[in-house]
């Protein structure tokens, strides 16, 4: 899948994620290890331990590991991010 240059569809995904912010706030994710605007597949497994946003968006059947930091990254459907990692500014496919 071409998605682009990189740094282009990152910034799209803020500026998406923060026109979530008015337009349907409901779909964003809350919680205490959620940091920011943060959109989560109901398929995703994030460990409570794990510290998620700000411009996050988890797919389908992703999986983040205890003690990880994700932001301003995309995780594309069946991708995961090992136990104790930190991941900024990414796209992370299969």
């Amino acid at each position: 899948m071409d998605i682009g240059q990189p740094k282009d569809y990152l910034s799209g995904q803020t500026l998406h994620l923060k026109s979530l912010t008015e337009l349907a706030p409901g779909t964003l994710a809350e919680g205490p290890n959620i940091n920011g605007n943060v959109l989560i597949h109901e398929t995703a497994s994030i460990d409570p331990s794990a510290i998620v946003g700000p411009n996050v968006v988890v797919g389908q059947n992703c999986k983040i590991g205890p003690g990880s930091k994700v932001s301003n990254t995309t995780m594309m459907a069946g991708s995961s991010v090992a136990a104790s990692s930190y991941v900024d500014g990414s796209i992370i496919g299969w």
